[in-house]
């Protein structure tokens, strides 16, 4: 009985393991920092704390690969999160006001 991984060697199988992860590693994916990561992943039924207000993700809607906004409940009125992937602020825009909030900013429960 022959052995197939004996037959193909150890250093052909090696080879074919870097260019899979040489091929995996060049893709075309988007890569964020943690911060930027936690904020574009939220979910509808997430809790958020912005700026001490509580806020609910009640929807999300994704344009490019950009851009996330997620329709928010804050108990009386409704509003928008705007995350652009790359800026260092976020987009609070309540009934009240447009404002610019940074990522520290933002709890998520």
């Amino acid at each position: 009985m022959s052995n197939p991984t004996h037959e193909l060697g150890f250093w052909p199988l090696v080879k074919q393991l870097a260019r899979l992860l040489h091929s995996w590693w060049r893709r075309n994916a988007i890569r964020v920092s943690p911060e930027e990561g936690r904020l574009l992943r939220l979910e509808p039924s997430c809790y958020l704390l912005i700026r001490g207000q509580a806020v609910q993700v009640m929807g999300r809607t994704v344009r490019g690969n950009r851009l996330v906004t997620y329709h928010c409940w804050t108990g009386a009125s409704v509003g928008k999160l705007t995350i652009e992937r790359g800026a260092a602020t976020a987009q609070w825009q309540s009934q009240e006001a447009v404002d610019s909030v940074m990522a520290a900013e933002i709890e998520v429960y």
